[in-house]
C-alpha cells in the first residue's frame, strides 16, 4: 500500500494511456462525474467522439480503475482540450501533467502547431497545472461559466505553441 492508503504505486511506472473509442463512453461519463458539477453523459461523449478530429485517452494503471481522461479536438494545425480530469482520489500525483504532455506530444506529431483550452478564472489548481505545462493566457470570455444562484465566472483562454 502507498502512504495514502491505496494500492497506487508511488512511481507510476505502469501508467499507460489507452486511446478512447465509442466503447469507453460510460467510463468517460463516470470519470467526468468525479470532477464536474454538470458532468457530460455517455451519450454526449458518444456524439463528441463521432466528430472527425476528436481524440482522447484514459489514464490507466494495472489493478486500479481508470484514473483520468482527456478529450481533444484537432482541426488542421490547431488542437483544443475539450475536457480533462483526474479522479480526485488520484490527484497531486503527476498524472494530470503526464496526460497533458501525452496529448501535446501526439497532437504535435499529427501536425498541430498549437493547443488551446478554457478554464474558469478561479480554478487555481488547474491554472497552475496548465501554466506548468507551458500554456499562456491569451484571452478571456466574461460570464462563460454559469451556475444557478451564483455569479457567472469568466473563462480564461489559454494557448500552448509547439
Amino acid at each position: 500500500m502507498s502512504p495514502t492508503g491505496n494500492n497506487f504505486p508511488s512511481g507510476h511506472n505502469n501508467l499507460r494511456f489507452e486511446e478512447v473509442s465509442h466503447c469507453h463512453c460510460r467510463v468517460l461519463e463516470a470519470l467526468h462525474q468525479t470532477s464536474f458539477a454538470k458532468p457530460w453523459t455517455a451519450d454526449a461523449f458518444e456524439q463528441l467522439l463521432s466528430h472527425p478530429g476528436t481524440i482522447g485517452w484514459i489514464a490507466i494503471q494495472p489493478k486500479v480503475q481508470p484514473l483520468g481522461m482527456i478529450v481533444i479536438r484537432r482541426v488542421e494545425d490547431e488542437a483544443e482540450i475539450l475536457t480533462f480530469c483526474v479522479d480526485p482520489e488520484y490527484r497531486r500525483r503527476n498524472i494530470a501533467t503526464r496526460m497533458i504532455n501525452h496529448g501535446l506530444s501526439v497532437c504535435r506529431k499529427m501536425g498541430s502547431e498549437k493547443m488551446f483550452l478554457e478554464v474558469a478564472e478561479d480554478n487555481r489548481a488547474a491554472l497552475d497545472l496548465y501554466c506548468g505545462c507551458g500554456f499562456k493566457i491569451v484571452g478571456k470570455r466574461a460570464g462563460y461559466y454559469r451556475s444557478p444562484g451564483k455569479l457567472a465566472k469568466a473563462a480564461l483562454i489559454m494557448e500552448r505553441k509547439f
